[in-house]
């Protein structure tokens, strides 16, 4: 018995792929918009963990490790550094460059 994988990449892979992409196109807008970029970050996040929980209703539960799993635990990981990275830079910004919101 062989599952295909056409249905896990069309629904879940190549989406969760895109809303990556979006989530680091937030790295072009202005700074100073804080909500326009937490908002796409924050969005991502969401996204991709009900992306996450939907393959995990769908599979049946083994022992093993999936590779679908892995891949939205990395695209979980991508998104969240993208949140932390701003973070980081409005931190900088604020506190070393004397810009102020």
């Amino acid at each position: 018995m062989k599952r295909d994988p056409f249905f896990y990449i069309t629904y879940y892979v190549i989406p969760s792929l895109l809303f990556v992409v979006c989530a680091y196109a937030s790295l072009y807008v202005d700074p100073a918009q804080a909500p326009a970029r937490c908002g796409l970050a924050i969005t991502t996040i969401l996204i991709t963990i009900s992306f996450q929980n939907g393959v995990t209703a769908i599979l049946p539960p083994i022992d093993q490790s999936i590779w679908l799993e892995a891949y939205f635990t990395g695209v979980l990981v991508f998104s969240s550094v993208n949140m932390f990275e701003y973070a980081a830079l409005n931190f900088a910004m604020v506190h070393y460059s004397g810009f102020k919101q």
